[in-house]
């Protein structure tokens, strides 16, 4: 992307996810030029996602699979992170 922040909060987030056998996988289909967003906002959201992905995924024994993806269409930024870990309970949504 063009944002140097969220490049390198998703290297870490690679690194931590190689670390707890995580198959991690990004897509990023947009390079975020015109986000209005500053970047470190962004990096709070998103790292919280990915953390709250990460600790669902601690808790299965095998195949923890994590997706991040970044895409823009003519209006908005699109930002998608799931995991395979268990749902979360629908009161606590």
């Amino acid at each position: 992307t063009s944002k140097p922040a969220l490049n390198a909060l998703l290297k870490a987030k690679m690194q931590e996810a190689e670390g707890k056998q995580i198959d991690l996988y990004v897509e990023v289909k947009s390079d975020l030029q015109k986000l209005t967003v500053e970047d470190w906002q962004l990096c709070k959201v998103l790292s919280n996602l990915v953390d709250n992905a990460i600790t669902a995924l601690s808790e299965k024994a095998e195949e923890r699979k994590l997706e991040i993806d970044i895409n823009e269409d003519r209006e908005n930024y699109l930002f998608t992170v799931s995991n395979n870990g268990n749902e979360i309970p629908k009161d606590l949504r």
